[in-house]
């Protein structure tokens, strides 16, 4: 079973990856062309935005795939051997809240980065 899902999900993140860097070569190329609905100095600010964006989707893929494997080797017995309840409901549902809580922490920089040094970078953020 746990084979399946790691299958699954790592499939996912291929295509998921695939689909980034195929979305900056189109990107890249399309920025070379003519603008047509914006004078062309803030096209090319968008499309290196674009580029940006994607590049940091690329690797926080990655992370996130890279968490899910320690999920799945370590993070899920230790939070079974951590959570004691006495039913089965109360300990799925805590091993879930921990996994959504851990998982929000571990993203938290990726976010940072995104709102408060890329968007800055390009002045959407000030």
């Amino acid at each position: 079973m746990l084979t399946t899902i790691m299958a699954i999900y790592t499939l996912y993140v291929v295509i998921n990856i695939y689909t980034s860097v195929m979305q900056i070569g189109y990107i890249n190329k399309a920025k070379r062309g003519k603008a047509v609905l914006l004078i062309p100095s803030d096209f090319i600010k968008a499309a290196n935005y674009s580029v940006a964006k994607e590049k940091l989707h690329i690797v926080s893929s990655f992370f996130d795939y890279l968490l899910f494997v320690a999920w799945l080797g370590l993070g899920i017995k230790y939070l079974q051997s951590n959570f004691y309840t006495f039913d089965e409901t109360t300990l799925n549902i805590a091993m879930v809240m921990g996994f959504i809580v851990i998982n929000a922490i571990f993203s938290l920089p990726f976010s940072y980065y995104e709102k408060f040094v890329l968007d800055a970078e390009f002045g959407f953020n000030k």
